[in-house]
C-alpha cells in the first residue's frame, strides 16, 4: 500500500503541485492512494504548518494505516477540502 500526500499550495522545483499527480500516475495499480489538501504546503503537511490541515493529514495518515492492504474508500476520512484519487 501506498499513501502520498500533496497540497496545492505545496510547490517544488519541478513546478506546482500537479507535478506529483504523474507520479501517482505511474505507480503500478493496487492499494494506491493520493490525498490532495486544498490550500496545504509543505509545512501544513510536515507538522509546522496551520493546525486545522495538520490535523486532516494526522487523520489521513491514521485512517490509511488502520486499513492497511485493504484501504477502501469508505475507509478514508470526509474532510472538508480533501480529495482522494485511488488506483
Amino acid at each position: 500500500p501506498v499513501l502520498m500526500v500533496t497540497g496545492t499550495r505545496y510547490a517544488g522545483l519541478e513546478g506546482d503541485w500537479r507535478h506529483r499527480l504523474g507520479a501517482f500516475d505511474g505507480l503500478p495499480p493496487g492499494d494506491k492512494w493520493l490525498a490532495v489538501l486544498d490550500g496545504g504546503t509543505h509545512m501544513d503537511i510536515g507538522g509546522r504548518g496551520r493546525p486545522r490541515l495538520q490535523r486532516n493529514v494526522i487523520e489521513i495518515v491514521l485512517a490509511f494505516l488502520g486499513h492497511m492492504g485493504k484501504p477502501r474508500a469508505k475507509d478514508m476520512p470526509a474532510l472538508a477540502g480533501v480529495r482522494y484519487r485511488t488506483k
